[in-house]
This record gives structure tokens, C-alpha cells and sequence, in this order.
């Protein structure tokens, strides 16, 4: 298989599998665009904490060759973009000044990851990132080859004019 048209395919190819990745783990995807382009936040992922109330978790996702820039998971990068997804209506007043107070105040609650997939590998790594988006060098990495397979195959079956996706 191979992804057709621009770069922007394999970026919501990578941001679809870190969902998937998350959701399994038990996170809550959140709205993170603000518009048809992708601009906003690659994810914002939400879950139940016992002791903190709540865990946000931030993402910025790239494929293959794809370059991270710290200003991507940068606090006020991210703190700008919460207040576009409030203006536009995908986030609730609320949950968006509980996640901004919760990056202002460097909680706990806010936890910022890039995720690195290789789709040449199989592999997927993750790493945190400090309130200014420098990575902090402790990547992990796991074998994620099943499920991208799988994800692919299924884009596939749904893009049967083959707009996204060619077998």
C-alpha cells in the first residue's frame, strides 16, 4: 500500500494511529482542529485520574522523515490553540481553562508527548516534552507494525476510489 497525495495523508494516517494507540489505554479523544486544514493540536486526550480528578494528555504526532520543532508543544503554542478550539465551539469553557490553568501552573493534570511512527519499521516511539516543547530524551519506543497494517488496510476498504490510499 502507499499513501497518495499530500504529506498531510501520512500526518492523519500518524494522528489516527496515536488515537487508536491512546483510546486503547484508556484516554478520551477530545476536538483538537480548528478548521478542515489539521490546524490546532495533533491530540488532546482526556481521562479520570483517582487522585488528580483528571489527566490531559497533548500530542504532536509525525511520520517517517517528518521534523518535530519545540514550538509545536510549546505552552503558549498550546494555550493559543485552546482558546481558537473554545472560539470555534469544540471545547466547553470550562475544560478549555481547566487544561490552560493546568499548562500556566505546570500541573501534573497536563502532560505534553510527541509520537514518532516509522511506517518503513513497524516502531513507534514516545517522548515528553517541558513547558517550552524541548524534548526531554527519554524515548520509548514500541512495535506498532500490526496496527498500522491493519489501520491501512481498513482506510483502504473505506477509500475505495483510492483517493487517500493505493494497494
Amino acid at each position: 500500500m502507499r499513501f497518495l497525495g499530500s504529506g498531510q495523508v501520512k500526518g492523519d494516517f500518524g494522528e489516527l494511529l496515536t488515537a487508536a494507540i491512546l483510546t486503547q489505554q484508556g484516554w478520551r479523544q477530545l476536538p483538537s482542529k480548528i478548521d478542515a486544514h489539521g490546524h490546532g493540536i495533533d491530540g488532546l486526550f482526556i481521562r479520570p485520574h483517582p487522585l488528580l480528578g483528571f489527566r490531559v494528555l497533548l500530542t504532536e504526532t509525525k511520520v517517517n522523515s517528518s521534523r518535530y520543532r519545540r514550538e509545536q508543544l510549546a505552552n503558549a503554542k498550546l494555550i493559543r490553540a485552546l482558546g481558537d478550539l473554545y472560539a470555534v465551539g469544540a471545547l466547553d469553557w470550562k475544560t478549555s481553562e481547566a487544561i490552560v490553568r493546568a499548562l500556566r501552573w505546570r500541573s501534573p493534570h497536563a502532560v505534553k508527548e510527541f509520537w514518532h511512527h516509522s511506517l518503513h519499521s513497524g516502531l513507534t516511539s514516545v517522548e515528553r516534552a517541558d513547558r517550552v516543547g524541548r524534548l526531554k530524551g527519554r524515548a520509548k519506543s514500541r512495535d506498532t507494525a500490526a496496527l498500522m497494517e491493519s489501520l491501512a488496510l481498513m482506510i483502504g476498504a473505506l477509500d475505495r476510489g483510492e483517493h487517500y490510499i493505493q494497494s
